[in-house]
């Protein structure tokens, strides 16, 4: 699957524009312009009257009106990005989502499968190739599986109440509905993997819960 953000960089060489396309919902996607001048920020949010603005760009750079240029994850590129993420933290709390989202694209292993259309059996077989990859040996109670709407936040929420992600490194699959990857999620507790949380999960993290993850932990 295509990464779920992605960086422009102006014309004028001094903003540089973050697109994240949630793939589960048009309320998790935003954009965001960061002005490395002035170190202002203007984002955008994927509620109803933002999603024109935002499914515009997302057509336009791809077409030939396209005036940005994308920004990569090596040399002056990072260079930019870093910037970008250095004015993005001293706002701390206040564009929390965003920066969640691009810490996520800068520090972390995030591997995306569409598996809107795969039967339940291989996306089993995925998963446990996944464990087989990370386990050295060791028991399936190591990985930690999970549901959520957001992975990108999702990971944050463990970071903090929980595991880290072992080399930052996590596997997702997106479902077609939010009741088959529970049903994996119960297949993974079946199967050995740890899928209990060591907090109560806000109700509203878990409607439309259609990704499912694993994870090798780092802690325990």
């Amino acid at each position: 699957m295509e990464k779920t953000i992605s960086f422009w960089q102006h014309p004028d060489g001094n903003k540089v524009r973050i697109l994240y396309l949630s793939p589960v919902s048009w309320d998790n996607t935003l954009m965001a312009d960061i002005d490395l001048n002035d170190e202002s920020i203007t984002q955008v949010v994927g509620y109803e009257e933002n999603r024109h603005q935002i499914a515009k760009f997302n057509l336009e750079v791809y077409s030939d009106a396209n005036i940005y240029r994308k920004l990569g994850h090596t040399g002056n590129d990072l260079a930019i990005l870093h910037e970008a993420w250095n004015i993005i933290e001293k706002y701390g709390n206040r564009y929390r989502s965003l920066q969640i989202h691009v810490r996520a694209a800068l520090q972390c292993r995030y591997t995306y499968t569409d598996a809107s259309y795969l039967p339940l059996d291989e996306i089993r077989k995925q998963m446990n190739e996944v464990y087989i990859s990370l386990c050295n040996g060791q028991g399936k109670s190591i990985f930690f599986c999970g549901t959520t709407n957001d992975l990108d936040i999702q990971m944050e929420w463990h970071r903090l109440h929980d595991y880290e992600p072992m080399d930052n490194q996590v596997h997702a699959w997106i479902c077609s509905h939010a009741k088959i990857a529970e049903i994996l999620k119960q297949w993974a507790k079946e199967e050995g993997y740890d899928t209990v949380v060591n907090s109560n999960v806000d109700c509203a993290k878990k409607r439309n819960a259609v990704i499912v993850y694993l994870f090798r932990k780092s802690k325990t």
